[in-house]
């Protein structure tokens, strides 16, 4: 099993990973400005989202912003488009997208 970490660098590319496989996705993220990071729930079966959490950046102190962090985990041999927007929950504004195609393989 291997980890996979991303960032904003890899938006728009591809990865090939095996079943069993964990990614890591970690995109800034200001909630003070309402805007927060959403992931198209459409993943499964090949992936799941098995957690999903904010990590503050604590140099910049309150309203300065951090991190959204995905946690996925590969679970069956197929190809999926992980898609996840920054948008306000109550409106329909996106104001950033993070792409990319993930291969699912069979060793």
């Amino acid at each position: 099993m291997t980890d996979t970490h991303l960032d904003q660098t890899h938006n728009g590319q591809s990865l090939e990973v095996q079943p069993g496989d964990s990614i890591e996705i970690r995109l800034p993220e200001n909630p003070s400005t309402g805007y927060q990071w959403e992931l198209d729930p459409g993943l499964e079966p090949a992936l799941r989202l098995v957690s999903t959490g904010y990590s503050a950046n604590q140099q910049t102190g309150f309203g300065g912003g951090g991190e959204r962090i995905f946690y996925l985990k590969a679970l069956e041999p197929g190809q999926v488009d992980i898609e996840i927007e920054l948008k306000r929950p109550w409106g329909g504004e996106v104001k950033d997208r993070f792409r990319i195609r993930v291969q699912i393989g069979n060793d």
